[in-house]
């Protein structure tokens, strides 16, 4: 079968070199099966692994965050306003970090269920609320500028400032308003974001390359995330390794924003090859090429229903099919499909009651900031 175009012919390599057929010279096309029938097939999901509390699911374990949530609100709400302070960002912290990262996670992987944006910005916009009672119960918060000779910044401030940051952003990346000043070309979120760049938290300057260039993707700057977004192919970073992971991914959907979705394919197509050397981890290793797989299908998917039906059928046809095997070769019969998720949507800063999983308060870095 010959395309149309350099693109189909690239494809076509990419198809070639990851066991997705095509028919033999002189035989007949079989009809391109439904995607959203192929795509339902498989019970994609979130992987389980190593969930919190034993959690059997993703529902379960959905139930146990929202739980915990509110047990930190309501603990903060009943402490006096002196001593409030860290319990309003432990409770703000594991919203932003906890609640809504398998909403995050399926959102980067092109998966959204229906209710998740509204979730996420009611889980975002209470974060807010609790860092503004946080910064109202702390003293060393009680001005935003600091005098010459004043003391450092202090542990506090910072973390009020790291998590306002982050939920600016992640609010900005899913609400609705244009007319949002975090989503305007120059606005707050994205400067701030740049800044964070600068953290020498390794967490941090990666949660913040990520949800930067999300920020950017909204703003139809799909251009500005890929300066920002690492080579898809390049080395993860052993202390944010899914952060970069979901970082690469992300890259990939960029690319097929602005047309490149062979390009993207062909990515990603390495980019799953490379998952043993990155997951030390089997189930790791399987779930992460699962989640290179998904989004090849959803690109692929997009990029069909881009393709005219007269003019492109063939290549159409193609895509369908290629769909089919992917899924076939990722899923197989299991009766789930479970990819890598994020783990945290940005990292634990604050260390809640019986959650230890923070990284330590530490002041920003002294390094000069770049802010393109």
């Amino acid at each position: 079968m010959v395309f149309g175009s350099a693109a189909a012919i690239m494809l076509a390599a990419v198809a070639a070199a990851s066991t997705i057929g095509q028919s033999s010279p002189g035989t007949t096309r079989p009809a391109a099966p439904d995607l959203g029938a192929a795509f339902a097939a498989a019970a994609w999901d979130l992987s389980t692994t190593g969930l919190a509390g034993g959690c059997p699911d993703a529902k379960a374990y959905q139930k146990h965050l929202d739980d915990r949530a509110a047990e930190l609100l309501s603990t903060a709400a009943d402490l006096p306003a002196r001593l409030a302070t860290a319990q309003h960002l432990a409770a703000a912290n594991w919203i932003l970090a906890r609640q809504i990262e398998p909403a995050a996670s399926r959102w980067f992987l092109d998966m959204p269920l229906p209710e998740d944006r509204k979730n996420i910005l009611t889980a975002v916009r209470q974060a807010r609320s609790e860092i503004t009672r946080a910064r109202a119960a702390s003293p060393s918060a009680a001005s935003t500028t600091r005098p010459a000779g004043a003391e450092a910044l202090s542990a506090d401030k910072h973390l009020l400032g790291t998590l306002d940051t982050f939920a600016r952003a992640i609010e900005a990346v899913f609400t609705e308003s244009d007319a949002d000043p975090n989503v305007t070309a120059n606005g707050h979120a994205a400067f701030q974001l740049a800044l964070l760049l600068e953290d020498d938290r390794p967490l941090v300057v990666s949660a913040a390359r990520l949800w930067r260039a999300a920020l950017f993707r909204r703003m139809g700057r799909a251009d500005r995330a890929l300066d920002l977004l690492p080579y898809a192919l390049t080395e993860l970073s052993a202390g944010s390794a899914r952060f970069d992971f979901y970082s690469r991914l992300f890259r990939c959907r960029c690319i097929a924003d602005r047309g490149g979705h062979a390009a993207a394919c062909t990515v990603l197509l390495q980019l799953e090859g490379r998952c043993h050397e990155w997951f030390t981890h089997p189930q790791d290793q399987a779930d992460a090429e699962r989640a290179g797989a998904l989004l090849r299908i959803k690109i692929l998917t997009r990029w069909r229903n881009a393709l005219d039906a007269d003019s492109a059928s063939a290549e159409r046809d193609w895509c369908a099919a290629a769909v089919e095997r992917i899924r076939e070769s990722a899923c197989g019969s299991a009766g789930r499909c479970p990819v890598i998720r994020l783990g945290l949507a940005v990292p634990m800063l604050v260390a809640a009651p019986d959650d230890p999983a923070a990284e330590p308060p530490q002041l920003p870095a002294t390094r000069a900031v770049d802010t393109p």
